[in-house]
């Protein structure tokens, strides 16, 4: 069997329509899906192990290798591996929105600021608060 062949399958096991499994993979029609499963397109292994998250196999099951028992410290494993990756992307992703938007300053605050202690991190805001109350620090707005 195909990988295309077998999410079909596994989807069809578990009563999912096209359409929810599109949607679940955050694909916006059905007809991802549709290509997927005749062969039509390919999966690059980000999304194949999304597919297999969602369906709840691993990605050599998606892949045509026979499964093997696995033990519940494996699917642990897996999971924790599998959203640490989620985890460390969206960091990721949040870390390039915010220096697009406050510059290369902003991710130097933001690490420096995570290496204080609570009282160095009240200190911090509290200095912050102050110098944004003088008038020579404070960004102008352009017209």
């Amino acid at each position: 069997m195909t990988t295309g062949q077998i999410i079909k399958m596994l989807r069809e096991e578990r009563g999912m329509t096209q359409e929810q499994l599109a949607e679940a993979m955050g694909y916006s029609h059905k007809s991802s899906i549709n290509k997927i499963e005749m062969g039509k397109a390919d999966l690059p292994q980000s999304k194949l192990i999304a597919f297999a998250k969602v369906l709840g196999v691993t990605p050599c099951e998606l892949l045509g290798f026979e499964p093997t028992k696995a033990t519940d410290e494996q699917k642990e494993l897996w999971d924790k591996k599998f959203n640490e990756n989620q985890r460390l992307q969206k960091e990721v992703y949040l870390l390039e929105e915010i220096q697009k938007k406050f510059g290369k300053e902003a991710i130097k605050l933001l690490d420096l600021f995570c290496t204080l202690n609570k009282s160095g991190k009240q200190k911090a805001v509290e200095t912050l608060e102050d110098l944004s109350s003088i008038q020579k620090y404070i960004e102008k707005e352009s017209d």
